[in-house]
């Protein structure tokens, strides 16, 4: 477990370490803990401790590592910094054994019906994903992964149950590597209640659930675990199944918030709020599936329970069934109007991300469900650029060419008008730049220039002022200014003609 102190700039660092002794007598001998930062050889913090080790006996032990402010680089989707721990086992000869793993500093809490990423509310557009392609079936190799979370990232998405049963660990590696949150699940999709009261399949689900969770603990990516998916929420066999489910994943990890995903008919139960799982979780995740009940299924969730954010962990249209991708990407960005009256939204998470294989009723002919934002080989639709721009954090309200102020040497200046979205998604954008590219006649690139953006608050406004000469504008038709962040994704751009050399917006 890391645990930052986000007043001091401090983090604590445990490690749980299980020795297992498969000599035929006692041992003793000594564990040594090291944490560094990927590629780096000198440690930031290093612990060590003796163990007595009895025949065929795993022993369990905990080192802690205090890490000053100086080392303490935390976790976020700008700034996916990430740590290594190397345990070792030691005998008077040097190391017997090793570990190797890689960790993240960061805090993920509820407070306030909001979400809080390192004590900052964050707010996150994001879309479920089904392992399925029409080359690779259901195999995950490192190349679909980058494409499709790529593409994803360039969407503007950062927060999702992006898949409804466990995620592979290419793809956690790759949440890890460049800032994603996920909520990660065991299967549990409809169980009704006697199936929720099984013994057999709980004692199968927990077990899956372990397996999950010892996998995945590591993975600063993993926000929340979740129970499952529109199962019979509110009956009582739910409510059991909600609660027993909680209180085992808390035996194994207390340090991640708790869930389950409802389908959006028990939103508006009868049943006492106590009768219903939404009660027991950290935040509620609702399956939404069309705008005339999304702003009555918000309301009435928080006018039940007030203290809790709110997820939309599906929404979305088929495109089969469509009258037009343009009609479709109409009721997206309808949905996000919605969405944006509630500040107790903290995610709006897409179904689906691609088409894929069904055998499921009402599957489209041809043997796909075609509800993603991209096609089965991964080809962007309308609704997907609708939505790089309702997810982005960020709106460039103008660009435009004017004369450059006085006092500075250009006799011209791009101005930019950015400011943060107040209401969703929303988040505080750090170390972000403008990159401004002025294009040739043939759309190549003559000249980039780059310009630091200040710390950016939801709401806030900047009007930057970034200079270019005139020998510059004179020779290109165009230029694109781009919000580019951290991890090189772009949040938002726009391109204007230059006109003799007064831009207009195209």
């Amino acid at each position: 477990m890391a645990k930052p102190d986000l007043a001091a700039g401090t983090a604590t660092v445990s490690v749980r370490v299980w020795v297992r002794n498969t000599a035929a007598s006692p041992r003793r001998q000594r564990l040594r803990l090291r944490i560094r930062r990927p590629g780096a050889w000198d440690p930031v913090g290093t612990a060590e401790t003796a163990i007595d080790m009895q025949p065929g006996a795993t022993t369990e032990t905990t080192l802690s590592i205090a890490l000053p402010p100086p080392a303490v680089a935390p976790w976020d989707f700008d700034h996916p910094n990430l740590y290594q721990s190397l345990v070792e086992l030691l005998d008077l000869a040097g190391a017997t054994d090793q570990h190797l793993t890689r960790f993240g500093i960061r805090s993920a809490e509820v407070r306030g019906a909001r979400l809080l990423l390192n004590g900052e509310p964050v707010a996150f557009g994001g879309a479920n994903r089904v392992a399925d392609h029409p080359k690779l079936g259901s195999l995950e190799t490192p190349e679909l992964i980058d494409q499709d979370l790529s593409l994803m990232k360039t969407a503007n998405m950062g927060l999702a149950r992006i898949l409804h049963y466990p995620c592979s660990p290419t793809l956690l590696d790759w949440a890890d590597e460049h800032g994603f949150l996920i909520i990660a699940e065991p299967g549990n999709w409809g169980l009704i209640p006697q199936q929720l009261d099984s013994e057999s399949i709980r004692a199968n689900w927990k077990r899956q659930a372990r397996e999950m969770i010892e996998q995945g603990w590591n993975h600063p990516s993993i926000i929340a675990w979740s129970t499952g998916n529109e199962y019979q929420s509110d009956t009582p066999a739910g409510v059991r199944w909600t609660r027993d489910m909680l209180a085992y994943i808390r035996t194994l990890d207390t340090s991640r918030l708790l869930t389950f995903v409802s389908l959006g008919g028990k939103v508006f139960s009868k049943v006492k709020p106590e009768e219903n799982s939404f009660h027991y979780v950290d935040f509620l995740c609702a399956n939404i599936y069309g705008n005339e009940s999304l702003g009555k299924a918000m309301e009435t969730l928080h006018y039940t329970w007030p203290a809790k954010p709110v997820l939309i962990s599906e929404f979305g249209w088929r495109e089969d069934t469509a009258q037009s991708e343009a009609w479709r990407a109409r009721q997206f960005r309808d949905a996000m109007a919605i969405l944006r009256r509630y500040p107790f939204v903290i995610g709006a998470s897409v179904w689906s991300w691609n088409d894929y294989r069904s055998r499921h009723y009402g599957t489209n002919t041809d043997g796909y469900r075609h509800w993603g934002l991209v096609t089965p080989n991964r080809e962007p639709r309308g609704s997907y650029f609708a939505l790089r721009d309702e997810f982005s954090p960020a709106v460039l309200s103008s660009v435009a060419i004017d004369r450059h102020p006085e006092g500075l040497s250009a006799s011209f200046a791009v101005r930019v008008a950015l400011q943060g979205r107040a209401d969703f998604p929303s988040r505080i954008l750090r170390d972000h730049e403008i990159v401004v590219t002025l294009l040739r006649p043939d759309g190549a690139v003559r000249k980039q220039i780059r310009h630091s953006v200040p710390l950016l608050r939801p709401g806030d406004k900047l009007d930057l002022a970034i200079p270019v000469s005139p020998f510059d504008l004179s020779a290109v038709p165009r230029l694109k200014v781009e919000l580019k962040q951290p991890t090189g994704y772009i949040c938002v751009e726009k391109t204007i003609e230059v006109r003799d050399p007064v831009g207009a917006e195209r």
